[in-house]
């Protein structure tokens, strides 16, 4: 269940706009123990421009999902990590909503799930 922001909290969804942005991510995996290689994130920043999404709360990033687009009609969410301090307050499940939006509704996806969090995501 989500919880609500206080009138003095601010919660954003951006694209990665920045090098600091994408380096972000990067440690954001490294430090969760990912897959993902820092080599990875500039391609991802170049396959999905758009689609490389940072949470902000209050100004600070706290969260990261990238939609690479397969085709037309399939999106794989990759690097979708929510700052363990900022897990089961809904960050994660709004971050999703907007990388789902962002894509057409007759396109399906794949996750690249961490067994481990995989409750979050039923």
């Amino acid at each position: 269940m989500a919880t609500k922001l206080s009138p003095s909290e601010s919660f954003s969804i951006e694209p990665a706009e920045s090098p600091t942005d994408v380096q972000y991510a990067v440690s954001l995996a490294l430090k969760e123990e990912r897959n993902e290689a820092e080599y990875d994130f500039p391609i991802f920043k170049s396959l999905s421009p758009d689609r490389f999404f940072i949470a902000k709360l209050n100004g600070r990033n706290i969260g990261c999902l990238v939609v690479i687009m397969v085709n037309p009609n399939h999106a794989f969410f990759q690097c979708f990590i929510i700052e363990e301090g900022y897990r089961g307050r809904g960050y994660g499940t709004r971050l999703f909503e907007v990388a789902l939006a962002s894509l057409e509704p007759s396109c399906s996806a794949t996750l690249d799930a961490v067994e481990s969090m995989c409750p979050y995501y039923e």
